[in-house]
């Protein structure tokens, strides 16, 4: 009897126990119910600054300046909108799991939870101007990090990944662009590679070479090497003690100068150029090199894949159009090759063979397609012609129209009206065969364009053309009526 009475009494110690252990642990105060579950007694309207003060630190602050989160303390840099705006949305709706009511001393005292001195201190500034101070402390057993707006007579415990966010690494919380996404539209390009100085200039959304020579710029090129400019991004950041000369920086490798198109048409404000700096490699590997661009200043490290084709050459920059003489007129045409010369002028509004037996339709083809001349690729930025190559020459027609504008005594005329006049130029169009890595490939070169002379590759069907204009048309077969056979004996 007095066992089972003990075993009765020690089963209800225990009990008793465990629920005292129970109470003990859980935070003073804490409601059953709670209407709102809101820390911010006042729901912040979009915030758009926020400043983050941890102890012994410098200030970390940041602003949204037109939908992009920047850091404008300890550095001045773009921030991760992804990144950044993921945790001011925490912020703005920021919910508590439970309040603690804050004691003088103790475990549930600001003291006790990590609020006096504050672990960290962060300032919000909403799109309305309203300001809120939110202290933040230690981490609970369970992992949710306690905070207490100013003067607030409750600590919250919330959910933390917002502050981890804000408070790790600026490397890890910077934007990785290194050219800004809405600034696509240039009007300068420079590039100062290892090939010297490239100069693109746009005018009315039409791109130009104006250095080293000045020539229609290849468009389709030129606009994937803008896409691949402003598409680019680092890999890392490094740390802000890194040196600049030894990586390579100052002064640049390479390099890559970029002029914005101004806001309006009559800004009188010029924008600011844009430079993009290539250093050495950053590892052993040669993967990757250093980069440091203005808009987003700091240093860091890009693959070598990446930065190679931001240096196209000349050959891959000019427009492939050799000749687009809009209204020629074909007025002679000669080809000739080492055994075989042909040629044709016009004639009553066409084309007349006037070399014996010559295909006057294909030299009229031909001459169509020297006015018309677009480049398969360019091979070279010289002009030489080599021995024994074919030369196509074409003379044509051009109507000058009316009477040009004149000046007298510095002042411009207007225009008057007169008669067309047509001018006749002329192309010298040479094509030969040369043997490339072993590979034979035609080679071209055409004179009288304005432009400067460079090698190319034509396409096969010019130099097809070409050979069926050097091939003679058969002679006509003469026939012979045979003799009477009396005639014959005789």
């Amino acid at each position: 009897m007095n066992i089972r009475l003990t075993l009765v009494a020690l089963l209800i110690l225990i009990v008793l126990g465990s629920v005292l252990i129970y109470v003990s642990h859980q935070p003073l105060h804490k409601k059953a119910a709670v209407a709102t579950q809101q820390v911010f007694a006042s729901p912040l309207k979009g915030i758009t600054q926020l400043t983050l003060q941890k102890s012994g630190m410098p200030p970390r602050s940041l602003v949204n300046r037109k939908g992009r989160w920047t850091f404008t303390s300890p550095i001045s840099a773009w921030a991760s909108n992804t990144t950044v705006g993921a945790a001011v949305e925490s912020l703005v709706s920021l919910k508590y799991a439970y309040r603690v009511k804050l004691q003088p001393q103790g475990a549930h005292s600001a003291a006790g939870l990590g609020l006096s001195p504050a672990r960290a201190t962060l300032q919000l500034v909403d799109a309305a101007g309203h300001k809120q101070t939110l202290l933040i402390g230690r981490h609970s057993a369970n992992g949710r990090l306690y905070v207490q707006p100013a003067d607030a007579g409750y600590a919250y415990a919330v959910g933390g990944s917002w502050y981890d966010s804000l408070a790790g690494s600026i490397n890890a919380l910077r934007s990785k662009d290194l050219l800004s996404p809405d600034e696509s539209n240039f009007s300068r390009i420079t590039l100062h590679g290892g090939s010297g100085e490239i100069v693109l200039v746009q005018r009315k959304n039409i791109w130009k070479l104006t250095a080293p020579v000045a020539v229609a710029a290849n468009q389709g090129n030129v606009s994937n090497l803008v896409s691949s400019l402003t598409a680019l991004q680092a890999d890392r950041f490094v740390g802000g003690s890194a040196d600049l000369k030894l990586a390579g920086i100052k002064p640049p490798e390479r390099y890559i100068e970029l002029v914005p198109q101004p806001a309006t048409a009559k800004a009188k404000a010029k924008p600011e150029p844009i430079g993009l700096s290539f250093g050495r490699f950053s590892d052993l590997t040669k993967k990757s090199l250093f980069c440091y661009s203005s808009a987003n200043p700091g240093l860091c490290t890009l693959s070598a894949a990446t930065v190679d084709p931001l240096f196209p050459t000349l050959l891959t920059l000019r427009s492939k159009q050799v000749t687009k003489l809009t209204g020629a007129k074909p007025t002679a045409i000669t080809v000739a090759s080492a055994k075989q010369k042909t040629a044709a002028i016009l004639r009553a509004g066409k084309l007349v063979a006037v070399t014996a037996r010559a295909n006057a339709a294909a030299l009229t083809a031909l001459a169509t397609d020297v006015v018309t001349l677009r480049a398969k690729k360019w091979l070279a930025a010289t002009g030489e012609v080599a021995k024994g190559a074919m030369v196509i020459t074409v003379s044509y027609e051009l109507n000058a129209g009316p009477t040009a504008k004149k000046t007298v005594a510095g002042i411009k005329l207007p225009a008057v009206a007169g008669p067309v006049v047509a001018v006749v130029k002329h192309l010298t169009l040479s094509l030969w065969k040369a043997t490339t890595n072993g590979v034979d490939t035609w080679h071209s070169v055409c004179a009288g364009t304005g432009a400067p002379m460079w090698t190319f590759e034509p396409h096969q069907s010019l130099v097809d053309a070409a050979k069926k204009a050097l091939v003679l048309v058969p002679k006509p077969v003469v026939k012979t009526t045979a003799k009477p056979a009396a005639t014959q004996a005789k």
